[in-house]
């Protein structure tokens, strides 16, 4: 049995960097390069947790609100941070909370375009038609991953969602790149 991540391990990763441009979070929070979160697979899995953990339809409020309100978000944020330990990094980026809060809203408010050329944001699917972190086993031929010792691919997808009688499939990625 194999992980998508172990058979992964081969493959040599390559590291981007986001464009050098000033990014725009919001009216009050403007940061640089230098302020976004450190690129690592303990981040990416911190972030991972953050959506696997949230109820999407919480977010459906501004910003500014959100970060003092009292949803369970700050309990949600504060107890991962300190799982994951990554207080020191967090501290470590001028107004590091701000950003995952805006991180977070921005990726549940983005408007996904479906294969019926309608639009959804993961704010508006509701709880029942999504399932987080779904288990899966896939049988596998030997031939179609080079060198695997077993017949079976197992993992986990991030999201599966139901919208307009159709099924799919979201997988969520943290890392920095180029041209995106």
């Amino acid at each position: 049995m194999h992980s998508y991540s172990s058979l992964k391990k081969g493959i040599q990763k390559e590291y981007t960097r986001l464009d050098e441009e000033m990014i725009q979070l919001n009216e009050e929070v403007e940061v640089s390069i230098a302020d976004i979160l450190p690129s690592s697979a303990n981040m990416g899995t911190f972030l991972h947790k953050l959506l696997e953990e949230i109820n999407f339809s919480e977010f459906d409020v501004n910003f500014h609100t959100l970060a003092n309100s009292n949803i369970d978000w700050n309990s949600i944020l504060d107890k991962n941070i300190l799982k994951f330990d990554i207080e020191t990094e967090i501290k470590s980026i001028q107004n590091g909370k701000s950003i995952i809060h805006q991180m977070i809203y921005n990726t549940i408010h983005t408007k996904l375009e479906l294969i019926d050329q309608s639009n959804v944001s993961l704010r508006d699917i509701e709880e029942s038609n999504m399932a987080k972190e779904m288990d899966f086993s896939m049988l596998i031929e030997e031939s179609e991953i080079k060198g695997a010792l077993g017949n079976f691919l197992k993992g986990s997808i991030d999201l599966v969602f139901s919208k307009n009688g159709k099924y799919y499939i979201a997988d969520y990625k943290s890392d920095k790149l180029f041209s995106y």
